[in-house]
């Protein structure tokens, strides 16, 4: 107990248990005013009744017409279902992309009203990045690795601004971070059982945990098949041996498979380059990515690239100097691999990381400047702590006093900058109705309008249960806003976070989403939409404030660093040359594409719908029939 008590209370280890509780202290706060986003906003009335054929609707959208049927069956038994955490584990996925367990675990919280919900609701994906940080911590500490450098390390989850805007979103991507930091550790863990029951509860709680198996499963069959003797005989007890002690995980895996995981989903366009850079900031980035962006992220790559070389340069050097002993030495190395923990972890990060970007290659997974690939950022992570290892060893060749002190004041000083710079992030993330009040405008046209109805146009879900005729701006009504129609004849508030309307029907580029984007709104102004045989007019003085700011680091359009135009282009040179027939459908698809794009990347100056702004437009207005 004293040993233990004495290593708890190391250095590096309280020191580590201080930024934990800096950015708990920081969600405290922020998680109060922090801005909303549909994406997260919607999970609330995720958690509402969900109608069949709302389910069946997505069920037939993201699901292979082979497992249609038994997926309509367990919606319809859902329904049954009175305990509400077990019933959204079921309908959550039938209804959003995101997984099973997180309508489990949020299904325990009330809804009293929005704000209350949001922010409990919020503390517990903070609480899960903070674990996921612990669990990295704890990996390093089982590889035998230095505890600055995994303080160092591990303090980057908590204030990357990727990690850190995300830990206030009730989206998927803390807990998809969450289950690859807990699989990495599992890698260490030595209890069967709980490494099995963990697989199998990991699995529901993230889609991107299946393709971490996948790396352990391929990574454990290539090197069993290498360096022992196979026949039927092993093959039998290797795959029963398996079967035992992966049970619960491969249950998992086929429920799962079978219920739960959508199809062609995983796809948000890109790849895009800049995300390599981005991924690793540590505030937005309004146009480009800054210098100290690029540098550090430079820094990580060589650390990255520093590990590969110290793991596979051994089998290269062997391969050129001694290559008649190649194929004896390769086996040995191969098994000594996992023979030593450190080497086996790396292995799997490492085919991960290449699982993924084939995976973003054939455009099943996503890589951009959005949130949708931060889950590799564990495994990287791994990758270039062992590579921060081994060049703090080549520095203790040169001078062991110096490089101990030398190392430790850079580790803590660039953490102090990160956790400060990270705040200060959090501060240009506040809501800004919360940050500024409603104006007065807005109140006076609410109080002194009789049937006022509210039109939220674009993806800002929670804006119904917003109040606008008070200064003190909150999230408590108790029963939304009833939602007016947008053409219907009447006095209504125009509500939206980023103004784009119905791409399905046309309406992005008709006369008033031209008018909103293009415009300059302001008291007076009268709009003709002929499409809607109404005119628009604005009867008070609207407000629209911009910040742009968003939960991704960067959000800028260009045709030059998403490669998803060049992909394009290739794919349109390809039909014209060796497939004209389809030319024509091809020009159609087109398009469609870039009218779109066209005008939501001028319109916006954004690439991504995915990440919407710290913006507001409120507009009061009144809509007429052409005929009054």
């Amino acid at each position: 107990m004293n040993k233990f008590f004495r290593d708890f209370c190391e250095y590096w280890n309280l020191l580590f248990i201080f930024a934990l509780l800096i950015f708990i202290f920081q969600h405290f706060y922020f998680g109060l005013v922090h801005f909303h986003d549909c994406d997260s906003s919607v999970f609330y009335e995720y958690l509402d009744k969900t109608s069949i054929s709302r389910m069946r609707s997505f069920i037939d959208k993201f699901s292979p017409s082979q497992l249609v049927n038994i997926r309509y069956f367990f919606a319809d038994l859902s329904q049954k279902i009175s305990f509400l955490p077990f019933k959204k584990f079921i309908q959550l996925p039938y209804i959003s992309t995101y997984p099973p367990m997180m309508g489990f675990i949020f299904g325990f919280i009330k809804r009293e009203t929005y704000e209350s919900f949001y922010y409990f609701s919020s503390l517990i994906t903070g609480f899960s990045l903070a674990l996921s940080s612990i669990f990295m911590y704890l990996t390093f500490l089982n590889l035998k690795l230095e505890k600055k450098i995994s303080f160092g390390v591990c303090t980057l989850l908590l204030t990357l601004y990727a990690t850190n805007s995300y830990s206030y979103h009730l989206g998927s991507s803390i807990w998809y971070l969450f289950s690859i930091s807990l699989g990495i550790f599992l890698l260490t863990f030595q209890n069967k059982f709980l490494k099995d029951l963990f697989s199998f509860l990991l699995q529901f709680l993230s889609y991107p945990y299946i393709v971490w198996l996948c790396s352990q499963f391929i990574i454990t069959a290539i090197c069993t098949l290498y360096y022992e003797n196979i026949n039927l005989g092993v093959l039998k007890y290797k795959g029963l041996r398996f079967l035992k002690d992966r049970f619960l995980t491969i249950f998992g895996l086929t429920l799962n498979i079978l219920l739960f995981v959508p199809t062609n989903s995983g796809y948000r366009y890109g790849p895009d380059l800049r995300g390599f850079f981005t991924i690793f900031s540590f505030n937005p980035l309004n146009d480009e990515p800054h210098f100290f962006t690029i540098l550090f992220s430079i820094f990580l790559y060589l650390l990255f690239s520093l590990a590969i070389n110290s793991f596979f340069g051994k089998i290269i050097k062997t391969f050129f100097f001694d290559f008649k002993s190649f194929k004896s030495k390769l086996r040995l190395t191969f098994k000594s691999f996992f023979m030593d923990e450190r080497s086996k972890v790396f292995l799997t990060c490492f085919s991960f990381l290449i699982i993924f970007f084939i995976l973003v290659l054939l455009r099943k997974l996503t890589f951009t400047t959005t949130r949708h690939g931060i889950f590799i950022l564990p495994a990287f992570l791994i990758l270039v702590a062992l590579g921060a290892d081994e060049l703090t060893h080549k520095i203790k060749e040169i001078n062991a006093l110096l490089s101990k002190k030398l190392i430790s004041l850079i580790i803590l000083s660039f953490v102090v900058f990160s956790f400060f710079i990270s705040n200060y992030s959090s501060i240009q993330r506040v809501d800004i109705l919360k940050k500024n009040g409603i104006p007065n405008s807005i109140i006076n046209f609410i109080k002194n309008s009789e049937n006022v109805g509210y039109s939220i146009i674009g993806c800002s879900p929670h804006y119904k249960y917003s109040n606008f005729d008070e200064s003190k701006f909150s999230y408590n009504r108790k029963e939304p806003h009833i939602l007016s129609d947008l053409y219907k004849p009447g006095k209504k508030l125009l509500i939206s976070q980023r103004p784009i309307i119905s791409k399905s029907s046309g309406e992005f580029n008709n006369e008033l989403g031209k008018y909103l984007f293009f415009g300059s709104p302001s008291l007076g102004d009268e709009i003709n939409v002929f499409s809607k045989n109404v005119k628009i007019k604005v009867i008070s003085d609207p407000v629209i404030l911009k910040t742009n700011v968003y939960y991704d680091a960067l959000n800028k359009n260009s045709k030059k660093y998403n490669l998803f135009h060049l992909f394009n282009k290739l794919k349109t040179f390809y039909i014209i040359k060796f497939d004209p027939n389809k030319i024509k459908s091809n020009n159609l698809n087109n398009l469609a594409i870039y009218d779109w794009y066209d005008f939501y990347s001028k319109a916006t100056g954004a690439e991504y719908r995915y990440s919407r702004p710290n913006d507001i437009w409120l507009i009061p207005i009144i809509v007429e029939n052409f005929s009054d």
